[in-house]
């Protein structure tokens, strides 16, 4: 009987052992958790830890932190290229759609990465076993790479296919702005698609026209233009032309290309004891007598004297008739 207790005291005694050993592995942190490289290594892989109190949130950081790795270098691209821009066009007139592109890839690429994994996850014991939780996030080199390489040569390809067919195609020359302006934002895109690439290789891809190449094409072609202005008002056509001359296009007394412009007002308001003056103005360029390109834009001003609606109304025009010219002459013409 006492060696049947010896051998149940013994068992429970290697159990126990047994078990407190396990524990104790799993209280060790993994060695990825400081040193991912001594288990990924950085040849091969890209990687990034999230810490957080639950393991969904601690799986999206480590993707927010993979994330970050390319997004800095994006993001100082991106300001770099609005930069040149602003610097190299007449009156800035780029640049605002330039900013649009830029911030929308930059968010695309902080909250996705394709090809990027969690690839470990481990929790931090407590008492009261609400440890914190770590993920570990990774994106293979190589495949990154492959991707990122598809993407490039079809954007070099669709920029060969645009600057073609504004150069030979086109119909006119709104769609031939139109085509340049496509060239120009999908270069924008490769750019920035390079800059992951230089990333993840040391291999970039040489580009024969890039982004400054499309914004001298598009200020040259402006500048082959001449246009005749029409308006309501002397005051309104002297406003055009001043448009034009800052985007650099001639203005000129006659012309095939005929500018025309049109404000459409509401009478004004007293809201609260503010005036406001409401309505819609309208460019369209025309090529003799076929409508090329027609746009239309809301415009509304305030003012504490009524009498000041009108002349208000003249300086937002003003400071807006130029990035009003470069999307009536470079954006997909309206259905007329």
């Amino acid at each position: 009987m006492n060696v049947m207790k010896t051998i149940k005291l013994i068992s429970m005694l290697l159990l126990t052992v047994f078990f407190y050993g396990c524990s104790s592995t799993d209280n060790v942190p993994p060695a990825w958790i400081t040193n991912a490289e001594s288990q990924y290594p950085a040849s091969q892989y890209i990687t990034a830890v999230g810490e957080a109190s639950t393991k969904e949130n601690a799986s999206n950081l480590a993707l927010v932190n993979l994330a970050k790795i390319f997004s800095v270098d994006i993001k100082s691209t991106s300001s770099d290229l609005t930069q040149a821009i602003s610097q190299q066009s007449d009156a800035g007139s780029f640049v605002e759609s330039t900013q649009k592109i830029s911030r929308s890839i930059v968010t695309k690429t902080d909250i996705e990465l394709q090809g990027a994994m969690i690839k470990e996850t481990w929790q931090q014991p407590q008492k009261n076993n609400n440890g914190h939780y770590f993920a570990l996030a990774l994106l293979n080199k190589n495949l990154a790479a492959k991707r990122l390489i598809l993407a490039i040569r079809s954007a070099d390809q669709d920029t060969a296919n645009l600057l073609a067919y504004s150069a030979n195609k086109a119909p006119n020359l709104v769609l031939a702005l139109h085509a340049l302006r496509n060239a120009r934002d999908v270069q924008i895109k490769r750019e920035l698609d390079h800059q992951q690439l230089l990333i993840v290789t040391d291999k970039g891809i040489i580009n024969k026209i890039g982004v400054k190449d499309i914004e001298a094409m598009m200020r040259d072609a402006l500048a082959t233009l001449k246009i005749a202005s029409v308006a309501e008002s002397s005051s309104s056509k002297a406003l055009l032309q001043s448009g034009l001359g800052e985007i650099g296009i001639q203005s000129v007394k006659d012309s095939n290309l005929i500018l025309k412009a049109n404000l459409e007002l509401l009478d004004p308001a007293n809201i609260q004891g503010w005036y406001w003056l409401r309505g819609s103005y309208e460019l369209s360029i025309s090529d003799g007598d076929n409508v090329i390109s027609q746009k239309r834009w809301t415009v509304k001003i305030s003012a504490k004297d009524e009498e000041m609606l009108m002349p208000r109304m003249k300086d937002h025009i003003n400071k807006k008739v130029s990035g009003y010219l470069i999307e009536l002459l470079s954006t997909k013409p309206t259905k007329l």
